[in-house]
């Protein structure tokens, strides 16, 4: 009888047991969820870079000896934007940008007389596409642009300022550091038409000038 009760009670322990185990809720850790990168909206930026121009002239009197000049120097300044997204990751924005520039050139022409330009400022309004690749922003650019521009000629003794405008087409990278700071690289062509410098003595000079331009850029969005 004793023994029986025993393997009764042995039974029964094992049997509770089971029970308690298996309502034993096993806990995980929850895997955080990682956001993806945001490119819409509004950024402000700066960039720096490096550009290189050609211009050719031709007096507008007929006069032969106008002087053609190859320009190279660097620009830096900032840039303003707003970007949309859209679900696929297609982004549509526009962006404004201003530069402080000096991208100069000057060579010796007819007569020996020496010509040299100066662009001191530039600035364009472009449309953006691109697509969203969470932290790379691959787009094309494209708009329309200024530049203010200086000429001295030694025949003529002046210094005359011209504004130069037309369109300008590019593509560029953007990598975002984090959900607020992006850096990128983009490359521009620009063909700024032509513009006419009036001289004193009616010497005046018809230049037509196109530039490219590479140049780096930090925005942070809001």
């Amino acid at each position: 009888m004793l023994r029986m009760l025993l393997l009764a009670s042995a039974a029964l322990v094992t049997i509770g047991g089971q029970s308690r185990a298996a309502d034993v809720v096993t806990y995980e850790e929850p895997v955080p969820m990682v956001a993806g990168i945001d490119w819409s909206g509004f950024y402000v930026g700066v960039h720096g870079g490096y550009g290189w121009a050609d211009s050719d002239a031709e007096f507008t009197n007929g006069f032969p000896g106008a002087v053609d000049l190859d320009l190279d120097g660097f620009f830096g300044g900032g840039q303003v934007g707003y970007n949309f997204v859209f679900g696929s990751g297609l982004l549509l924005g526009v962006e404004a940008d201003f530069s402080f520039a000096e991208i100069d050139g000057s060579a010796v022409g007819f007569n020996a007389t020496t010509v040299s330009m100066d662009i001191n400022s530039m600035a364009s309004v472009r449309a953006r596409l691109g697509y969203t690749m969470d932290r790379f922003l691959p787009y094309v650019t494209a708009g329309w642009a200024w530049a203010d521009v200086d000429r001295f000629n030694s025949f003529t003794g002046q210094t005359l300022s011209e504004t130069f405008d037309g369109w300008t087409v590019g593509a560029g990278l953007e990598y975002a550091i984090n959900m607020n700071w992006s850096a990128g690289l983009e490359y521009r062509y620009t063909d700024f038409g032509n513009a006419t410098f009036v001289a004193n003595n009616g010497f005046n000079s018809d230049v037509d000038m196109d530039l490219h331009t590479v140049r780096f850029t930090l925005n942070y969005r809001f």
